[in-house]
């Protein structure tokens, strides 16, 4: 399964801009390896960068396998604590 689109960006070196089919998530990923990871909440991102009202969450992440290791622990802890009747053994990732 393919998540992203490349958002074409002409003569740009730097960076990468990829969406969502949706348009509800988007990814600036900078050649230094950090990105920005943007998500939409009540509608879609608009076309081109420009100010929106809209609720979105945005966050820099320099170190993907940090972050990636953090978000698994929290998904862990919370299996732990609420158990399966509500997460589920898959949702979980604890099969």
């Amino acid at each position: 399964m393919t998540f992203w689109q490349e958002v074409a960006e002409e003569g740009n070196d730097y960076y990468l801009v990829l969406r969502d089919a949706d348009h509800y998530y988007e990814a600036r990923i900078k050649y230094d390896g950090c990105f920005e990871f943007v998500r939409a909440h009540n509608e879609p991102l608009p076309e081109l960068p420009e100010p929106t009202s809209q609720m979105i969450d945005q966050i820099h992440i320099c170190d993907v396998d940090d972050m990636i290791a953090r978000l698994q622990e929290l998904k862990r802890l919370a299996f732990v604590k609420f158990g399966s009747e509500l997460w589920g053994d898959e949702k979980a990732g604890l099969t």
